[in-house]
């Protein structure tokens, strides 16, 4: 499962992972990761070594092409970055190149 662009292999990750859909990628916030574990509602999961590898590498990318973004979801974009809202219902998918479900 390796990849160069970092936003993509952590979406894949915690999708292969984790069995994320792409609602729980869109309303993730970025306190939800916390202590190696995600907390996603009720769930509380401890992050495989190879999500945890892969989401440092996308919050490194996060901090450095958007060092003054206030939107609190872990994931964002050029268009998100600017304002407090999720992706698009279509990013994550269009990112990863196939739907969660076809991942899982």
């Amino acid at each position: 499962m390796e990849d160069d662009d970092p936003v993509r292999a952590t979406l894949s990750a915690l999708v292969a992972f984790h069995a994320l859909t792409v609602a729980d990628l869109r309303h993730l916030m970025h306190t939800d990761v916390r202590d190696g574990r995600l907390h996603l509602g009720e769930r509380v999961m401890l992050l495989a070594e190879p999500v945890r590898i892969r989401l440092a590498a996308y919050l490194d990318l996060r901090a450095r092409r958007w060092p003054k973004s206030v939107n609190p979801h872990l994931f964002i974009n050029w268009q998100t970055a600017t304002y407090t809202g999720p992706t698009s219902k279509v990013w994550a998918t269009n990112i990863i190149g196939l739907s969660a479900r076809a991942l899982r």
